[in-house]
C-alpha cells in the first residue's frame, strides 16, 4: 500500500513540475491548502446528480441550439456522395 502511495506521489510531483500556467499553479496551490486544512465541502467539489430529467430540461441546461437545417443542406450537396446508403453502412 505504501509502495503504491509513494509511487502516486511521485507521478503527481511529475505531473506538477511539468505545469506552465501560473494561474493553473495557484489554482494547485489553493487547492492543496485547502486540504491541508480540511475546509474543502464536498458540495463545492461534486455537483449532485440528478435522479431524472427531461429532454427539455437538457435542451435548457445545455443552451442546444439545435442544426442550421440550410447549412446541413448546404453541406450534404457539397459532398455529393453518390453511394448508396447501404453500400455507406456497409464500410462501417
Amino acid at each position: 500500500m505504501t509502495v503504491n502511495l509513494n509511487h502516486r506521489k511521485q507521478q503527481l510531483i511529475q505531473r506538477i513540475a511539468q505545469i506552465k500556467e501560473e494561474k493553473h499553479l495557484l489554482m494547485l496551490e489553493r487547492y492543496v491548502t485547502d486540504i491541508e486544512q480540511e475546509n474543502i465541502e464536498l458540495d463545492a467539489i461534486f455537483k449532485p446528480s440528478k435522479k431524472t430529467i427531461t429532454v427539455e430540461e437538457l435542451i435548457e441546461e445545455q443552451n442546444y441550439t439545435g442544426i442550421d437545417k440550410a447549412k446541413m443542406d448546404g453541406l450534404i450537396e457539397e459532398m455529393d456522395i453518390q453511394e448508396p446508403l447501404e453500400d455507406l453502412l456497409e464500410m462501417l
